[in-house]
């Protein structure tokens, strides 16, 4: 506990290995009882901040113990969190408003209007979409394959974000020619297509904008 103590709070941030250690050593201390919490939360966030400084944060999602339940990073200006962290909250969020949507209680629908315009609604939109990406980043991981893919569930895979990125992939798909002139591999776009059959396509936007 000394050492990772020591690594935490004394050590300035080197580079992205070290990034990863540090992240690792403070994943382990949030789940020591023992250890304060609010520290460990603070460290978090002063770390983060240093590595965007540095340029260090490049990384989507950091791998744990269970190959389904990574670290997600960086994504939409979230603070780090568990897939399944993120997983719980959005339940328990949904939970609620659900209890709260059976009431004809007028006052009830009050509340629940105004928590529309932020509050829960915020916090839920936030833990979908880190839900969305930290899926999406495994679904990456398992096709690059290697050991780093092992234990990944088998079930999730790429799908198409837009409209426009659905047509590509299926023209890709059935076309080698095309798929050279886009710079796609045949193999890739034959995935996504798969994962986009049987969806609504038209109930995807036309286009995502850039981030």
């Amino acid at each position: 506990m000394f050492n990772q103590e020591a690594i935490i709070l004394n050590c300035a941030l080197k580079d992205k290995e070290d990034l990863q250690a540090k992240r690792k050593a403070l994943h382990d201390l949030s789940l020591n009882k023992d250890v304060d919490q609010e520290h460990v939360r603070q460290r978090k966030l002063d770390l983060e901040k240093e590595a965007k400084n540095k340029k260090l944060d490049e990384t989507p999602i950091e791998m744990t113990g269970d190959p389904n339940d990574p670290v997600v990073h960086s994504h939409a200006k979230a603070n780090p969190m568990s897939l399944k962290g993120r997983i719980q909250q959005a339940r328990n969020q949904l939970k609620e408003l659900a209890n709260m949507a059976e009431s004809d209680d007028l006052a009830v629908w009050q509340q629940i209007c105004q928590l529309s315009k932020g509050g829960m609604f915020m916090g839920l939109e936030q833990n979908i979409e880190q839900v969305r990406h930290g899926i999406e980043q495994l679904a990456t991981k398992r096709k690059q394959g290697g050991v780093a893919s092992r234990g990944i569930d088998k079930n999730i895979s790429e799908r198409s974000v837009s409209q426009a990125q659905a047509h590509l992939m299926a023209a890709a798909a059935h076309n080698p020619e095309f798929a050279k002139k886009v710079k796609m591999k045949p193999s890739v776009a034959k995935e996504f297509n798969k994962a986009d059959k049987g969806k609504n396509i038209k109930s995807l936007p036309q286009r995502v904008p850039k981030k």
